[in-house]
C-alpha cells in the first residue's frame, strides 16, 4: 500500500526505543511477548537482555516472517535462532485472549501495523485490548506500544493521543515518549502501560547498571541519558496530552483509524 514499515537506515531507532526503556524498567525481565514485529528486529533487542529466557513472536502472516528470514537476515541478526524464540503464527489478540487472563509474561510489546479501516491490527489499540494485556502480565509487568506519528496539530494527533489516553484508562502508569525516525518522515510515538515501575523515574546510573549486568552491546540509540530525556516532552504535546478536543478513549465498539477521515 506504499506505506514504509521498515528501513534499514533508521530501524535500529525504532526498534532500540520500543524496546529498551520497558525492558530495562522492568527488574528482571524473563517472558516476553511480541505482537507482530515479523521482520524480527524487535525480538533481536530484546534478546539483548541475557534475563529473558523466553520470547514468544505472534505473526498473523508467516509469509512476512519467510520471507524477512530469507531477505533481510541482517533485521533479525540471528535472534529467530535463538533457543530462547518461538514464533506463533495466528492473531495476537485471539493469542492474549486465550491464556484467559493467566500471568504469563513480564512485559508485552505491541509491534503492530497502524490501525488501519479493515486490517489485521485496529483491535489493538482498544481498552479492551490494553485489559486484557494487563491480565497476562505478571507482577509489575509492564506493556509498550508503537503508538503512531506525532503531530503539532491537534487535527493530525487524534490517534497519537488517544492511544496514550486509552493506556492510561487501563495502567497505573502511562508514559508518552517519542523518537526522530528518519524512515517514518518524522518523530514516532510510543506508549508505555505499567502495572508497578516507572520507567520515567530511573536514574542515568540504574539504568547503566542493569545494562551492564545482563550484557547489553551494541546499543547505537539508547544510552542511559536518552532513556531519561526520552520521558521529557515539549510543552505542545503535554499540552495534547491533556488538552486534545477531541481525542479519547478507544474502545472496540468506536475503534480509530489512521489514513482516515474519521
Amino acid at each position: 500500500d506504499g506505506k514504509v514499515q521498515s528501513a534499514e537506515d533508521s530501524e535500529w531507532i525504532y526498534h532500540e526505543v520500543l524496546v529498551h526503556p520497558a525492558l530495562i524498567a522492568h527488574e528482571k525481565p524473563e517472558r516476553v511477548l511480541i505482537i507482530g514485529g515479523g521482520e524480527g528486529a524487535t525480538a533481536r533487542e530484546v534478546l539483548k537482555h541475557r534475563t529473558v529466557k523466553a520470547v514468544d513472536m505472534v505473526e498473523i502472516d508467516i509469509a512476512v516472517y519467510e520471507i524477512c528470514k530469507r531477505y533481510l537476515p541482517e533485521f533479525n541478526a540471528g535472534a529467530y535462532e535463538d533457543p530462547r524464540f518461538s514464533l506463533v503464527v495466528g492473531d495476537g489478540r485471539r493469542f492474549i485472549e486465550a491464556l484467559s487472563g493467566r500471568p504469563t509474561y513480564d512485559v508485552v510489546i505491541i509491534d503492530a501495523t497502524d490501525p488501519l479501516r479493515g486490517g489485521p491490527s485496529y483491535l489493538l489499540y482498544t481498552q479492551e485490548f490494553y485489559e486484557l494485556v494487563k491480565s497476562v502480565l505478571r507482577p509489575g509487568g509492564l506493556m509498550i506500544t508503537q503508538a503512531e506519528d506525532v503531530s503539532p496539530l491537534p487535527s493530525m494527533a487524534t490517534c497519537t493521543v488517544s492511544i496514550y489516553r486509552t493506556a492510561r484508562a487501563v495502567f497505573p502508569v502511562a508514559r508518552y515518549y517519542t523518537a526522530w525516525v528518519p524512515a517514518f518522515d518524522g518523530e514516532w510515538a510510543f506508549v508505555i502501560g505499567s502495572t508497578g515501575p516507572d520507567p520515567a523515574a530511573l536514574g542515568p546510573d540504574e539504568i547503566r547498571e542493569r545494562l551492564d549486568e545482563r550484557g547489553i552491546e551494541g546499543l547505537r540509540y539508547y544510552t542511559p541519558e536518552v532513556h531519561r530525556a526520552l520521558f521529557v516532552l515539549p510543552k505542545y504535546i503535554e499540552e495534547l496530552l491533556e488538552k486534545h478536543p477531541s481525542a479519547r478513549v478507544i474502545r472496540d465498539g468506536e475503534p480509530i483509524y489512521v489514513y482516515s477521515e474519521e
